[in-house]
């Protein structure tokens, strides 16, 4: 999931740069033309850049809630549940540590079988 999630959003980072690049392209042949001034172009390009730069601020807030979410309808351990259980494991593992318990020799006693003789009687 998450290398599907990298690629996503590599590839809106990607689309967003060629999108400005594209912008840019335009509005210096536009400057160039003298269709527009060069203020004209410098304004449109900084009005331009500040709403990728909303834009791309909501929709890292998105993807965040989307990923919450979905973390917590799966119920995956969060990194805090793990150091919580990390700890609890260190602290047992010291506690068996110090109760180790000594084994002793023990002896298994061996089965016998009863042998019965019948007297056959003649």
């Amino acid at each position: 999931m998450t290398s599907l999630f990298k690629e996503f959003v590599y590839s809106y980072v990607g689309m967003v740069a060629w999108t400005a690049e594209k912008a840019q392209s335009f509005v210096n042949s536009m400057v160039e033309e003298e269709k527009i001034s060069r203020e004209e172009g410098k304004e449109i390009m900084e009005g331009l850049m500040q709403t990728a730069e909303d834009k791309k601020e909501g929709f890292q807030s998105q993807v965040e809630k989307a990923i919450e979410k979905a973390t917590k309808n799966f119920r995956f351990a969060s990194a805090s549940d793990l150091d919580v259980l990390k700890e609890r494991i260190a602290t047992l593992e010291e506690k068996g540590a110090k109760k180790a318990p000594v084994r002793r020799k023990t002896t298994v006693a061996k089965k016998t079988t009863a042998k019965t003789e019948t007297a056959v009687k003649k």
